[in-house]
């Protein structure tokens, strides 16, 4: 029995040995290898090494690497192949960051790669992305594990979506989504359909969360031939797309399509398409704008300037602008080969909109929105410096930058003499008026014509006009004035309906209900015309030259002085040579204030020619005159004029040509005829003598002799005949 118990308990040994031999060879068999043994200077070694970071319901960061090993007694980790994800707050996305090689600090929780890292951000966490991810590529990386943030002090390189970029020195805040390059930033942003642009700056900031750029402290965005620098600068992104750029200081140039445009402010906006192509810019403070092409250079300085495009052949092209605040405009001509030089343009306002043809390189039109001034400067001597105020002003052009017309509302005028008119004293010409229009060549752009129209003043020195519409003709310098047109001096006034005046020399030429006044003589006792008084004239024309020496007037012409008159179809006074000459029915009136009871002398006749130095007054030309108790009929008359203080003007009065002479009134007239007649006023003597002279008394009967000498102031008569022909008288029987 106890060898069977001992039997027994040996086959249960001998199976469980059996069992648990073949357990071990296939425990050995499942088991992993046994590693290696350990180098004598690390404390450990691994393969598939994992390393998480965690917040609160979440993991923040999480580390992988191939193979780790420690050194032994060290603080660092050595990792390769890492692998580092940086998980984003719930948004189911992670930044990756591969490096080949990398040291892990656990204490610190950081992690630095000397060689080569990448980083890819935004991978969705789920699915594919959407859209080609940023990827940031650099070395000597520092990361720190708990936030995830990686900074460096090497050059840097970039790829997004819409470009590519690189700088010296870069950090990432994956937990803040920004990127920093932290200097020598330079990005090339291709934005599908659309040209590239470079931005460059000596810092660059960007968050993602905003999508937002920073660049500091100085900027440049460059495309193809538009460049804009400036000190900082702000680029705000939509959907990658670069919509908006903020800028201080800017300046900016765009030199294609044949235009040069630069601009600058202390503050810049400037709007993108989605297609990348600039839509507008607006300039703040100091804000200047310099357009050049074809034959000008245009200028805009302001406060605040705002520049619209449009786009055309896949480019931005210049369509409006529009500058408020203390608003200079200057066009500056351009030297082109036979053309004179025109003038520089100075345009003044609160506020002034430009805009341009299609293409952007010429300007269409000028409207200023507030009152304005507008300057001619002279680049040749014969041009003249003019200035227009106006509350609204409009200017056109045609191609080539060059001005076609110009209008103004409620509009005053200077133009000043140029250097050889102010040598002959010329003064300076002003003019106000409603409205002005104006015509330019397009060939010199000289003022073509200049039209101004509701209440229009002229002023030249002492010179003055009014009408309703005033229309200049440069080349001739004429100014015609139309409707309640009026005109005067220091010598005189005219109004008509119609007046032509020379600048230049102050002449004119009226027409229509012609009314003038002109002031006296100096030269006291003028005989036909007295110093006493102001002349008054109408006519249906009148010409006035030499400074109104010499006066013509046409068609129903009068000139009065008083109660003396000379009326005829046509009057002209020649101050300069002391005449005057009246033709087609000529009337003279004259007041004769002698002892007697005052009355007139009139004087009919086709013909009058009046000289000062002979106070003669020529009548030819069926001349009829009459005066108190005296009627005078001859072919020609020559009457003698007394100084005007005289008590009558007329002294003497010689007839020819078959004169024939009415003397008394009532029951007695005496009736005389000669070939020549003489009168003298102040002896009331009449001398009858050539052609067979006759005198016929109603009372005493017909005298006949070769000379008849007759007073009547006394009833005196004396008879002179030739020897062969005695004198006859024929007595009338009561």
């Amino acid at each position: 029995m106890r060898w069977l118990y001992l039997a027994a308990i040996a086959a249960i040994l001998a199976g469980l040995g059996a069992t648990y031999q073949s357990r071990r060879r296939a425990l050995n068999r499942e088991s992993p290898r046994r590693p290696a043994s350990l180098p004598l200077e690390l404390d450990s070694s691994a393969r598939d090494w994992v390393w998480t970071h965690r917040a609160p319901g979440r993991t923040m960061v999480e580390v992988r690497a191939k193979s780790v090993k420690q050194e032994s007694g060290a603080a660092r980790i050595e990792l390769e192949n890492l692998e580092l994800k940086i998980f984003a707050k719930p948004g189911g996305k992670f930044d990756l960051v591969k490096s080949a090689r990398a040291e892990f600090f656990p204490a610190q929780k950081r992690l630095y790669s000397e060689g080569e890292v990448e980083i890819t951000l935004g991978i969705p966490i789920d699915g594919r992305p959407s859209r080609q991810l940023a990827r940031i590529r650099s070395s000597g990386v520092t990361f720190d594990s708990a936030s995830g943030k990686a900074t460096t002090e090497r050059r840097s390189k970039f790829t997004f979506e819409n470009g590519e970029g690189e700088a010296l020195g870069a950090s990432y805040d994956p937990e803040a989504k920004e990127l920093h390059m932290r200097s020598g930033v330079v990005v090339d942003w291709k934005t599908p359909g659309s040209r590239p642009m470079k931005l460059e700056a000596g810092e660059l900031r960007y968050r993602e969360a905003e999508d937002m750029i920073w660049l500091l402290p100085w900027s440049r965005l460059t495309r193809e031939n538009s460049v804009v620098d400036a000190a900082s600068a702000v680029v705000k992104l939509e959907q990658g797309v670069i919509r908006i750029v903020e800028a201080q200081k800017a300046r900016g140039a765009d030199h294609s399509g044949g235009r040069r445009l630069q601009y600058s402010a202390d503050q810049v906006v400037m709007n993108f398409s989605p297609r990348g192509e600039v839509e507008r810019v607006v300039g703040d403070q100091n804000a200047r704008l310099l357009a050049t092409s074809g034959a000008s250079a245009t200028t805009i300085s302001a406060d605040h300037v705002e520049l619209g495009f449009a786009a055309a052949g896949g480019e931005s092209a210049l369509a409006r602008v529009l500058a408020h605040g203390n608003t200079l405009l200057e066009s500056a001509p351009q030297p082109l080969a036979g053309r004179p030089l025109p003038e520089t343009r100075l345009l003044q306002s609160q506020t002034i909109e430009m805009k341009m043809r299609a293409g952007g390189r010429d300007m269409d039109r000028i409207d200023t929105l507030a009152p304005a001034e507008l300057q001619f400067l002279p680049n040749r001597p014969a041009q003249r410096r003019r200035v227009l105020n106006a509350s609204r002003m409009s200017v056109r052009y045609a191609e080539g930058n060059r001005i076609e017309s110009f209008e103004a509302v409620n509009a005053l005028t200077r133009t000043d003499p140029n250097a050889e008119e102010q040598a002959r004293n010329r003064p300076a010409s002003v003019t106000q008026s409603k409205h002005l229009a104006a015509r330019f060549d397009p060939a010199t752009e000289a003022l073509a014509s200049l039209e101004q129209t509701g209440d229009f003043v002229y002023a030249s020195g002492d010179r003055n006009a009014r009408a309703a519409t005033a229309v200049f003709e440069p080349g001739s310098e004429i100014m015609i004035l139309e409707s309640n047109a009026r005109v005067w001096d220091a010598s005189g006034a005219t109004s008509a309906d119609r007046i032509e005046l020379e600048q230049a020399s102050g002449d004119f030429r009226a027409q229509g209900h012609v009314v003038s006044s002109r002031q006296p003589d100096s030269n006291p006792g003028s005989g036909l015309l007295s110093a006493a008084e102001p002349v008054q004239a109408r006519a249906l024309r009148m010409a006035s030259s030499g400074r109104n020496r010499l006066l013509r007037y046409e068609g129903a012409a009068e000139l009065w002085q008083g109660a003396n008159r000379i009326a005829a179809e046509s009057i002209e006074i020649d101050r300069e040579r002391g005449s005057l000459s009246a033709g087609g029915n000529v009337r003279t009136q004259f007041l004769e204030t002698g002892k007697k009871l005052p009355g007139f002398t009139i004087v009919k006749s086709s013909r009058l020619v009046y000289t000062e130095k002979e106070r003669l007054a020529h009548y030819t030309g069926g001349v009829h005159m009459n005066r108190a108790g005296l009627d005078m009929r001859s072919r020609e008359l020559r009457a003698f004029l007394l100084d005007s203080k005289s008590g009558s003007q007329l002294e003497r009065a010689l007839a020819d040509g078959a004169v024939e002479i009415v003397e008394g009134a009532g029951a007695r007239v005496r009736k005389g005829s000669s070939e020549h007649a003489e009168y003298f006023t102040g002896e009331e003597k009449i001398v009858l003598k050539g052609g067979e002279p006759q005198l016929v008394d109603s009372q005493r009967g017909t005298t006949r002799g070769d000379e008849l000498t007759y007073w009547a102031a006394h009833d005196r008569l004396v008879v002179a005949g030739a020897p062969e022909k005695p004198a006859t008288s024929r007595i009338r029987r009561k």
